[in-house]
């Protein structure tokens, strides 16, 4: 029990002192300390905004919004950090005649709708405007109900407004603020589209949007409607596809794949000249590219805790030497060389620990104003975080085991001769 007492006490006893010349040499153990937390704050600030972004993602795009696969004869590109991820191929146009064949032919395994780009032009209101450049979108029949778009006031289009060629108009929450005083007062109201006059019968729900991002200025006109007024040939049409409940995404991918190749006139052995894409596809393509920011992040960080280990050890040797004769007493009235080596690595420790405490703190502080500032969710990479304190324990020791050592090995009476 004594034994126990004796190593609790001489413990104790090693982090007072610990403390005691860390503040002694509290300017150097400052710097060595804002080294680590400026390398730490780099650190977590990327990893803590990449979460976020990561979980944003995650919860739009593999959530509830939007159709669960996306037919294009185009490819899908997405350029991030300057590297273009790109989905299939470039292939001729999905006409609307095969877009309507294969929605009436998927309708027994789900729910299916397309739409094309129309034209990007301002919505105007007597002296309101909207920015310029709104993308205008011509839809099929059941396009909200299969994209799982919600309306907060009026109407979708009816089948008569579909067949004919009604100047009616579905518009974003954020375009019916902008325009209106309140969402409500936009329906029956009449406003231009580009150069074009029409009805607004719907605003869709506020839908949250990735970086701030404005999804709620979507423009919606019935399909024929949009092609008559805005003069564009049969444009190419993008099929969204929604299987039943219950039904697996690869099974309804496989339904899909196969209704399309036989509207599209395709042999057994031809290869497919349409790409299909799913949300989990399109967000595993974006969370990939985000890897290499956490790599950059990781890179940093590791290169500035070698730099302040090498600070640390030169500091800690420079201790070494200043306080010979201080360690010389201690040996000399019964100081175990162990005790020495201990005392010397908690102050290596310390100042790894405390610095990487700060440079977490500042770095989460800092990921998560960026994470405001995006507009996206908030989250704490907690596992990072505790890695972080870890590795700084690690390089702490690292860093201070040749001046321990060197302190521990001192032979008493050379150390008191020390001038």
């Amino acid at each position: 029990m004594n034994y126990w007492k004796r190593k609790v006490a001489r413990s104790i006893e090693n982090v007072r002192l610990a403390l005691a010349a860390i503040w002694v040499s509290r300017v150097r153990a400052f710097l060595t300390m804002l080294i680590i937390s400026i390398g730490l704050l780099a650190l977590m600030g990327m990893l803590t905004v990449v979460n976020a972004v990561s979980y944003t993602i995650e919860d739009e795009i593999g959530g509830e919004q939007g159709a669960a696969l996306e037919i294009t004869s185009w490819s899908r590109n997405i350029r991030i950090n300057g590297r273009e991820l790109g989905n299939g191929e470039d292939y001729s146009y999905i006409t609307r005649w095969q877009a309507e064949s294969f929605c009436k032919a998927f309708s027994a395994f789900g729910n299916a709708a397309y739409e094309t780009w129309l034209t990007s032009t301002q919505l105007k209101y007597r002296d309101k405007k909207s920015r310029p450049s709104l993308s205008v979108t011509g839809i099929s029949e059941n396009y909200l109900l299969t994209n799982n778009e919600s309306l907060a006031y009026g109407r979708g289009f009816s089948e008569q407004e579909y067949h004919n060629v009604s100047d009616v108009v579905v518009i974003g929450s954020s375009l019916a603020k902008q325009l209106f005083d309140k969402e409500s007062q936009a329906l029956g109201k009449r406003l231009m589209v580009g150069s074009a006059p029409f009805t607004v019968v719907g605003v869709l729900s506020s839908k949250s949007s990735s970086f701030g991002g404005a999804q709620n200025e979507n423009v919606y006109v019935p399909l024929l409607t949009g092609l008559t007024r805005f003069s564009v040939p049969d444009a190419d049409c993008l099929v969204k596809v929604n299987p039943r409940a219950g039904t697996s995404i690869s099974t309804a991918r496989t339904d899909a794949e196969m209704i399309m190749r036989r509207i599209r006139g395709l042999r057994p052995i031809q290869r497919n000249t349409f790409n299909i894409l799913t949300n989990d596809e399109l967000t595993k393509m974006i969370l990939e590219s985000l890897s290499s920011v956490g790599m950059a992040a990781i890179l940093i960080g590791l290169i500035t805790l070698v730099g302040s280990a090498i600070a640390l050890m030169n500091i800690m040797l420079a201790s070494v030497t200043e306080r010979t004769r201080e360690i010389g007493t201690r040996k000399a009235i019964g100081a175990y060389g162990s005790t020495i080596r201990g005392q010397f690595l908690l102050e290596a420790i310390f100042i790894t620990v405390f610095g990487g405490i700060v440079g977490i703190l500042l770095g989460i502080i800092a990921g998560r104003g960026a994470a405001a500032a995006m507009g996206v969710n908030f989250t704490i990479p907690w596992g990072w975080a505790i890695g972080s304190l870890i590795l700084c324990i690690v390089v702490g020791i690292f860093a201070g085991y040749l001046p321990a050592s060197r302190a521990a090995q001192l032979d008493p009476i050379d150390a008191l001769r020390y001038e």
